[in-house]
């Protein structure tokens, strides 16, 4: 059982009536908040460290000031959280304080009150390394396209600082060839490629090599050994988590003798299982092996496959969108063909400024939706030999009047086919228009260049990825700063519910959930409502993101509504019931303009429901925004 302290201040003096007075019409320095008649109630959990910290009055806002606390794992991000009834991990056993400041629609109250509490023990995470093991498990190579790939500094948090190598800066030595493999049953397997050598420090003189005037390539075997991932909570009260390999064996790069002898140990740079998935960066740190003196050298693989689908590139996980990439010579051009699309005329940057295709935005969704948004202006650009386009044609290219457009696509990797009148921004004719197909000449991760083949001409567009708005960290995300009362309802296949949940509130208002026992398996049989004070404003449009994490594969439901009557489907922003999750492989949703139907006076309610995830599994909600739109 949790055992429960109360640190309560019982104090003189009377209670705060702000709340229930008159309208305040200007601030009033006589009914500021005094800080040393607030009541403080702080409970602590002392089986987890989760201290929960309130006030018993009504009328003011509470502020919590830990200056260099170390709250959650590490030292405090934030000089001050501004709720009742915040719940925070402090880790470490011993008497703790915390100074408390209130405020009211007057200001910030006079003075402050220093709050003492205490922790028995110090928390630690039980460690499990199957999350890190199963994110590793895959062929990796060095991301060599990518400056900052490899490189040394004095010290593990800067571990470029002295020299950071360039895209394909060390091509030719041995090096890029290499292929490490580890598997989740805690096998490595080093391939020393075609030239069948590892590259290696000049004054490296083991693995069969001797001390060199420069780095050189030591012959060597491919070899399997075992491979272990052990963490390690340093002074900071941060954890640290390792890749620790048998003494005498190597992880490409050979740096000093150390990193092949006791300090084959080497630092995960990204902790979080998605990250690692895509990009495996690790830090061989030694405190002696410069000359006596301490060196950092990083390490950064991706893995050895094809990367994303063209289809992943268009539409990403959860949808991707585009704008015309206007800095860019040619993002509007023509030409004789295919080949050619720029041949005739390329338009140079922001040449066509002002004429209503900068702001046009395209979203492909992966589920086959289209959706075009003419953007502020609501003006899409057309040749001035267009017929079809309300108001041609005209003697020069003009501008037209669009209305946004929901509508579907078609992508064979190779063209983007559309329905009739459905449009990507310029209109450069009518057979554009009546038969939409757009070839795609190339597309990464970043840039798509489209090219319209016509008669006798070809048009080209080039856009880029839509660059997130989003203000995950900053005041105009209404969600990190409001106060959340979550409510929980866990049911078994009958609809019975009493399951209790496994769930709580993490560090700016995120939220986490292991699947408990006996949950049914159907939809809205693990509901998880987190109930905001954020009033949302009748016709208003918002943005939405956030982050969703889980270590296994399954479909989770996502909805936004109105709170009281977030049951009623006129009152919902968003609702998704086919969010899906891969095994460690996180899910960004990012919605932008969801208008607000309710009425001005509710709030915003946001559900997750996890009743079709396997039972064990954990899912993490992270990085949630919600922001008025631009």
């Amino acid at each position: 059982m949790n055992k429960i302290f109360k640190y309560g201040l019982i104090l003189l003096g009377a209670s705060l009536l702000a709340a229930c007075q008159a309208e305040i019409l200007s601030p009033d320095q006589s009914k500021l908040p005094v800080a040393s008649e607030l009541k403080a109630d702080i409970q602590v959990d002392q089986s987890t460290n989760v201290v929960t910290f309130s006030i018993l009055d009504q009328g003011v806002v509470p502020v919590w000031i830990f200056g260099d606390e170390k709250i959650d794992g590490k030292v405090s991000k934030k000089y001050a959280y501004v709720q009742n009834g915040v719940q925070l991990r402090i880790r470490d056993a011993g008497e703790h304080t915390v100074e408390l400041r209130a405020y009211n629609a007057n200001g910030l109250s006079q003075g402050s009150q220093k709050v003492t509490f205490t922790l028995e023990n110090t928390y630690r995470d039980p460690f499990d390394p199957t999350p890190y093991m199963k994110a590793m498990a895959n062929e990796w190579v060095w991301d060599k396209m990518n400056n900052g790939h490899f490189g040394c500094g004095e010290t593990a948090d800067n571990p470029t600082g002295w020299w950071s190598c360039g895209a394909n800066g060390k091509d030719g030595v041995g090096l890029y060839d290499d292929v490490m493999t580890f598997t989740t049953d805690g096998k490595f397997t080093f391939n020393p490629g075609e030239g069948g050598t590892v590259y290696a420090n000049k004054d490296v003189s083991v693995l069969g090599g001797s001390i060199h005037d420069e780095d050189y390539e030591i012959p060597i075997e491919e070899f399997t050994c075992d491979y272990t991932i052990e963490n390690n909570w340093n002074d900071a009260g941060i954890e640290e988590i390792y890749l620790v390999l048998p003494e005498g064996k190597n992880l490409s790069y050979v740096p000093n003798n150390d990193a092949v002898g006791d300090n084959a140990r080497y630092l995960f740079v990204n902790t979080k299982p998605a990250d690692i998935k895509k990009n495996l960066k690790l830090v061989n740190y030694s405190a002696t092996a410069n000359g006596g003196g301490s060196i950092a050298w990083l390490y950064s693989f991706v893995p050895n496959s094809s990367g994303p689908s063209v289809e992943e590139f268009l539409a990403g996980t959860s949808g991707k969108s585009w704008v015309m990439d206007s800095q860019t010579k040619g993002h509007l051009a023509c030409g004789p063909s295919f080949d050619d699309p720029a041949g005739w005329w390329a338009a140079g940057p922001d040449e066509k400024a002002g004429f209503g295709m900068y702001d046009n935005v395209l979203t492909f969704y992966p589920d086959g939706k289209y959706v075009f948004d003419s953007g502020a202006d609501g003006m899409i650009y057309a040749n001035k030999d267009v017929t079809l386009v309300p108001g041609g044609p005209q003697g020069e290219d003009y501008m037209a009047e669009w209305p946004k457009q929901e509508s579907t696509y078609v992508f064979d990797g190779e063209t983007i086919t559309l329905p009739e009148g459905v449009v990507i921004g310029y209109v450069p004719n009518d057979g554009s228009y009546t038969n939409p197909v757009f070839h795609v000449k190339s597309i990464t991760e970043t840039t798509l260049v489209l090219v319209s083949v016509g008669d006798g001409i070809s048009w080209q567009y080039i856009f880029k990825v839509k660059e997130s708005n989003y203000d995950i960290d900053g005041e105009g995300n209404l969600w990190r700063s409001a106060s959340i009362n979550p409510e929980y309802w866990y049911s078994p296949a009958d609809w019975s519910g009493n399951i209790a949940p496994q769930a709580e509130l993490t560090e700016n208002n995120g939220f986490t959930a292991v699947i408990p026992e006996g949950v049914g398996g159907n939809e809205w049989q693990a509901q998880n409502k987190l109930i905001s004070d954020i009033v949302i404003e009748a016709g208003q449009s918002y943005d939405f993101c956030c982050t969703i994490e889980a270590d296994a594969d399954m479909t989770v439901t996502v909805k936004l509504a109105a709170y009281p009557g977030d049951d009623k489907t006129e009152n919902e922003l968003y609702y998704n019931n086919n969010v899906t999750l891969g095994e460690y492989t996180a899910n960004t949703l990012k919605l932008e303009k969801l208008v607000v139907n309710a009425p001005t006076g509710t709030n915003l309610i946001l559900i997750f429901d996890f009743g079709r995830s396997p039972v064990g599994s954990t899912v993490n909600v992270s990085d949630i925004c919600f922001q008025k739109s631009n």
